[in-house]
């Protein structure tokens, strides 16, 4: 009777094409966790915050800050879904992500659509002198490069939530199986030694001096037996005596 096979999936993305997914993983949750810390304590129940020509009310700020509340819980669940190799806390955020995603989507386009960039130009002698259109202009780009920017790294984060997300629930869904993995792979995959150390030793790890010279000793054409740093650094050997060598000078 065949055994079964087992067939491997494929290894997650790397977070910039060099680190781990997990690091990668966790420097996301930091760094939104400290966003979110930021909006909480910049956020204000009574004053109407200003940005530019924008204004934000109180109970906009309030439920903003209570959406980047719930982010803090489920960013701590995430850092230890990370440590737990559990699934189910890093499905949560990445769903938080998304809707994130989404939300700051419609934003962008909101105030792409509204084309209200021309009033964060004042008129002044710069402005009279090359027109208000210019300046509009480069105002507008700045900004729409900006939240551009902005979307495509919240959509990068998101897209390793889920892919470790993915890989968090293939990993529990293998666990039944993993009694039917060869031990040696098994072995190397947790990094144990799987019992070669004293069968394949390597014959060059005791190789030095004496040995060298117990072996070749009675052959005499061997080289002798020296200090193998003088191998890599070798000494100068006798010198000629001041005047004994005869220097020609070249004809030109």
């Amino acid at each position: 009777m065949v055994g079964a096979k087992l067939v491997y999936g494929e290894p997650p993305p790397l977070f910039f094409g060099t680190y781990p997914l997990t690091v990668g993983v966790q420097v996301i949750c930091v760094f939104h966790a400290l966003l979110c810390i930021f909006v909480i304590a910049a956020a204000s129940s009574v004053v109407t915050l200003h940005v530019y020509v924008y204004e934000v009310s109180p109970t906009v700020q309030a439920l903003i800050s209570a959406w980047h509340m719930l982010g803090v819980s489920v960013t701590v669940g995430a850092l230890i879904s990370c440590s737990l190799r559990n699934e189910f806390p890093m499905r949560v955020y990445c769903y938080y992500l998304l809707v994130t995603v989404a939300g700051w989507a419609v934003l962008t386009v909101s105030v792409i659509s509204q084309g209200r960039a021309c009033s964060f130009v004042s008129d002044s002698k710069s402005t009279e002198r090359i027109g208000s259109t210019f300046s509009c202009g480069m105002i507008s780009a700045m900004g729409l490069f900006a939240m551009l920017t902005i979307s495509v790294l919240v959509a990068y984060c998101s897209w390793l939530v889920w892919h470790m997300k993915e890989h968090l629930a293939e990993r529990e869904n293998a666990q039944s199986l993993l009694h039917l993995e060869d031990p040696q792979v098994k072995a190397l995959r947790e990094g144990r030694d799987i019992g070669l150390g004293g069968q394949h030793r390597n014959p060059y790890e005791d190789f030095d001096e004496q040995s060298y010279a117990n072996n070749f000793e009675e052959k005499a054409d061997m080289p002798p037996v020296v200090d193998r740093s003088a191998w890599a650094n070798p000494r100068p050997g006798q010198q000629p005596d001041w005047g004994s060598l005869r220097i020609r000078m070249a004809r030109t």
